[in-house]
């Protein structure tokens, strides 16, 4: 199975889900535009989560806060500096993911999900190629 991008969420309100977006524009630095999360010199700027593990807890893409939800690699595997293609932008792995939900916790504690700091930007949509770069 070749990598690829599944879904690209946007959180628009905290008090909302994620909006589904067919692109999204990843600003070098910054994160995703448009993103209430998205600010400058952050490590934790794009948050990834592995499809199948989403999958395996009954989980839809964006449910844990998630920006782009991959399949076909073990994001939440790869070494801190890790840097990966993502459709036209670079991303760099930063931080494991440890969920404030308590309800969370068991199935996605340093696993199923990682955070990832913007390198380059650029333009990405569901079905993108994910590669190490």
């Amino acid at each position: 199975m070749k990598a690829r991008v599944e879904a690209v969420r946007q959180c628009i309100d905290f008090d909302q889900p994620m909006k589904p977006l067919a692109e999204a524009l990843l600003l070098p630095n910054f994160g995703l535009q448009g993103d209430l999360y998205a600010a400058p010199n952050r490590q934790k700027q794009i948050l990834l989560s592995r499809r199948d593990i989403l999958k395996d807890a009954g989980l839809e893409p964006g449910e844990i806060g998630d920006h782009l939800s991959l399949s076909g690699i073990a994001v939440d595997l790869l070494p801190k500096g890790t840097k990966l293609t993502v459709g036209e932008a670079v991303i760099e792995i930063s931080e494991p993911y440890i969920p404030v939900d308590p309800n969370l916790k068991e199935a996605f504690t340093e696993r199923g999900a990682i955070w990832a700091k913007v390198v380059r930007g650029g333009w990405v949509k569901p079905g993108d190629k994910v590669a190490l770069a």
